[in-house]
């Protein structure tokens, strides 16, 4: 078995883990992030849409992000049956990005910092000593390795398997599940803003219309299961899109580019982020 020693492990190599390992590397520590997925940003899960004063804020210390493409929205328009209320302020301004290449990038402005980028590297058991991690052991197409870092970043999303390693189980507490459609052709009635849908098919959660690069664009439904009786995102995205005009008339002649989907943890961030060697983000 192969042996890896490093200042800090980061766990999960999407946008956070990548943007986390970037930041450490650029302060010439040792770092090595590994994710089991054989590709960045692959499967895709959404949320392209970024406030803007937080991804501006984001490019100041990233510069390599202003290259991403994103569409930049004048504002955010919210409907709820006969109530519509269209905000221009700058808080509710956001770029929607090219998710795909902005994972790609995030993980190249890592590789850049001096980041050891590990994909398809699988964490199968962690070791542990006086409450502190001392070893991850990671299967590779390459073999096995054995890390041992001197501080862990856990940032391997919603079903964190390195929580479930370590029987650190720290209860979500409020989750949604959502289901997002790239289309083209679709015939946007506010080309320059986010349109977000409340209505009573969707109890605890919401749909959207969101503008990309002309036709193209960005709808689905976010809900929380337990107020929807067991339908899935899905079969509820299906009712509103045949029986809501407001997104019918803009999506009757829409064709599907790319379906994706997932859990989504809207808890908040830890209450306790911090246990022994261990960062929680």
């Amino acid at each position: 078995m192969k042996e890896i020693k490093c200042d800090v492990l980061v766990v999960g190599a999407g946008p956070i883990g990548c943007t986390m390992a970037s930041i450490i590397a650029k302060k010439n520590i040792d770092v090595v992030a590994i994710d089991r997925k054989f590709q960045v940003a692959s499967p895709l899960r959404g949320g392209e849409a970024v406030c803007k004063p937080f991804y501006d804020e984001l490019m100041e210390k990233l510069p390599i992000l202003k290259k991403v493409p994103k569409k930049e929205t004048e504002g955010t328009s919210l409907e709820a049956g006969n109530c519509k209320l269209i905000s221009r302020e700058e808080k509710w301004k956001a770029y929607v990005l090219e998710r795909k290449i902005f994972e790609k990038t995030l993980a190249e402005e890592a590789i850049k910092s001096g980041a050891n980028l590990m994909l398809a590297s699988e964490l199968i058991k962690v070791n542990q000593k006086k409450g502190n991690v001392t070893e991850a052991i990671v299967r590779t197409m390459r073999g096995k390795y054995q890390i041992k870092p001197r501080i862990i970043v856990a940032a391997d999303g919603f079903a964190s398997f390195f929580r479930k390693l370590l029987n650190f189980d720290v209860p979500n507490k409020d989750w949604a599940s959502a289901i997002e459609f790239e289309m083209a052709n679709i015939k946007f009635r506010e080309p320059d803003l986010l349109e977000v849908f409340f209505m009573e098919a969707i109890p605890g959660g919401y749909s959207y219309i969101f503008p990309k690069f002309g036709t193209r664009g960005l709808t689905g439904v976010a809900m929380r299961p337990q107020f929807n009786g067991g339908k899935s995102a899905l079969h509820i995205f299906n009712q509103i899109v045949t029986n809501y005009p407001a997104m019918s008339s803009q999506l009757k002649d829409a064709h599907i580019l790319e379906t994706r989907g997932g859990c989504i943890d809207v808890s908040g961030p830890f209450e306790e982020p911090v246990s022994s060697n261990i960062l929680f983000v």
